[in-house]
């Protein structure tokens, strides 16, 4: 499962280092790891505490907002990013074809991305 979040979607997994999900999976079993980390999931997919206060503050202060993100990602799907135009109706949203790694898989891509959006909003 580990693996799968890392790899799923991805255009060239050799550019995922390995070593990443072998210590994620590492650290998980630890005692009561396994449950934190559940905790913190359940707690992103239900809009938790934390994700609300950044969901106000977005809704309240309409920054400039940039969402780019891997339209395969199987932990934060794509439907789920598109939902920031709920809160800034103007943030600019872009999937691109990767999953979760998006920033290792599509690094020059995601870097231009931001690059000029940054040089229209700064």
């Amino acid at each position: 499962m580990i693996r799968d979040l890392y790899l799923t979607g991805v255009q060239d997994a050799s550019l995922i280092d390995p070593e990443q999900w072998q210590l994620d999976y590492s650290s998980l079993q630890r005692p009561g790891a396994a449950d934190i980390s559940l905790d913190l999931l359940y707690d992103i997919r239900t809009n938790g505490p934390a994700l609300k206060r950044a969901q106000d503050y977005l809704s309240a202060q309409k920054p400039p907002t940039l969402v780019v993100s891997g339209k395969n990602d199987i932990l934060f799907p794509a439907e789920s990013q598109l939902r920031y135009r709920e809160v800034v109706p103007s943030a600019e949203i872009h999937l691109t074809d990767s999953g979760h790694c998006a920033l290792a898989d599509k690094s020059e891509e995601i870097a231009g991305q931001m690059h000029e959006f940054l040089g229209r909003v700064l």
